[in-house]
């Protein structure tokens, strides 16, 4: 099986001795409802990060011409463990090249070793998840909508903030003391009396 290279954020990299499997898992989530016949309807499609599982070793002894200076390095296999550790720990962001495909954007999701005797290699199963980023857009504002206040408010504190300034802008408000009652005019004390005694005399009727 084709070798599996993983290249860290700087531009080290790892390659696999030996490629005993590779899981690539690619899916969709499909949204659906039902009708009213009983069927169900589909209307949105949602791709599923890019998964992928590889079983592999790494050897103290790399897959390298005999002739080559890096043939038999000691501690090889433990370098390349603490690597890969390291890089779950600091929660980077790799690429990971397979005799299928390139996988770019890629985060470890899980890392599993099992030894069962001591020997000079490290059986790993290695599990990666891609990663996507958001990005969001910019546009340009109208040059005659600078420095004008919002039609309306869009947040609760603009609102709270749009009746403060109403508040301040039609000033304190104004308080009514008590009333004050004016004395009558002679007039209207003639008149009143003269009322008061037809009501008394009886001759008032209703």
């Amino acid at each position: 099986m084709a070798g599996v290279t993983i290249i860290f954020d700087d531009d080290s990299t790892i390659k696999l001795d030996a490629t005993m499997s590779q899981d690539h898992q690619f899916g969709a989530e499909i949204t659906d409802y039902p009708l009213e016949d009983g069927a169900r309807a589909a209307d949105h499609i949602s791709v599923r990060p890019y998964k992928l599982t590889i079983r592999g070793i790494i050897s103290y002894v790399p897959i390298v011409k005999p002739e080559s200076p890096e043939n038999r390095q000691p501690t090889r296999h433990t370098t390349g463990f603490d690597r890969l550790r390291r890089a779950i720990t600091d929660r980077e962001i790799v690429k990971v090249q397979t005799g299928l495909h390139v996988y770019t954007d890629m985060a470890f999701e899980d890392m599993g070793v099992r030894k069962d005797e001591p020997t000079y290699d490290v059986p790993l199963a290695l599990t990666f998840k891609q990663i996507r980023f958001a990005t969001a857009k910019t546009a340009a504002i109208p040059k005659d909508a600078i420095g004008k206040p919002p039609a309306t408010a869009t947040t609760p504190a603009a609102a709270r903030q749009s009746v403060r300034n109403t508040r301040d802008q039609a000033g304190p408000k104004r308080t009514q003391g008590p009333v004050q009652r004016k004395p009558a005019t002679p007039a209207q004390a003639s008149k009143a009396q003269s009322l008061l005694n037809t009501l008394l005399s009886g001759k008032l009727k209703f």
